[in-house]
């Protein structure tokens, strides 16, 4: 019951998130043509080649260990109008009890999405293989990710995602929601830094920052 009570929270606030996201975009829109933002406008990520690196810190509540750090990479280019490719890596690792646990995972996706007037409505599909190693003990597993959201322009420079995802690694035990929120800030034509925030059903909860290169 408590699990459903806060997720349920997290989701409202999620939304809120989004309604005031759009709420600004709309507003940004209807301002004098010199201070106009427009919602096309590629400042975010989706559309864009660009490579990134990332760094995780999860405060891990499900079992031990406690605290967990990820070093991620990705790498996203556009396909046809509408669609990006994507492919990711990710080194987690933590320890407990004097036993330390690494966890690797590789993914190939697609994106597609649709620029609206108010925003980047998008669907994601990433497939690939997860690895773990705890002492002596290893698995392996197929894994996949199922990811929506819509990427809001608050800014010229700034955008804001909320997002709902769903991962499967059937060998490994793990079907699990996530729920996040991701803000891109583009410093330069090449340049932009990340802070995303994640909640997963067992309340686990990461905090991430990235920075991206643009070709």
């Amino acid at each position: 019951m408590k699990t459903t009570i806060k997720t349920q929270l997290f989701l409202t606030a999620v939304l809120a998130l989004g309604l005031a996201a759009s709420a600004a975009a709309q507003d940004a829109t209807v301002t004098t043509p010199d201070q106009a933002v427009s919602p096309t406008t590629n400042y975010g990520l989706l559309g864009t080649t660009y490579a990134g690196a990332e760094f995780g810190y999860t405060h891990h509540v499900e079992s031990a260990p406690s605290v967990l750090h990820r070093y991620g990479f990705i790498y996203n280019t556009p396909l046809p109008e509408g669609v990006d490719f994507n492919f990711n890596y990710d080194y987690t690792t933590g320890s407990a009890f004097g036993v330390k646990s690494h966890q690797q995972g590789v993914g190939l996706g697609l994106t597609g999405y649709r620029p609206q007037s108010w925003g980047k409505p998008f669907l994601q599909g990433d497939i690939g293989w997860i690895w773990q190693k705890a002492g002596k003990a290893r698995s392996d597993s197929f894994a996949y990710t199922l990811k929506t959201g819509v990427e809001f322009q608050l800014l010229p420079a700034l955008v804001v995602t909320p997002y709902v995802s769903y991962n499967g690694a059937k060998h490994l035990g793990v079907y699990e929601w996530n729920y996040g929120a991701k803000a891109t800030y583009r410093f330069t034509k090449q340049w932009s830094g990340a802070f995303g925030v994640q909640l997963d059903e067992q309340h686990n909860v990461e905090y991430a920052l990235g920075v991206n290169f643009h070709y």
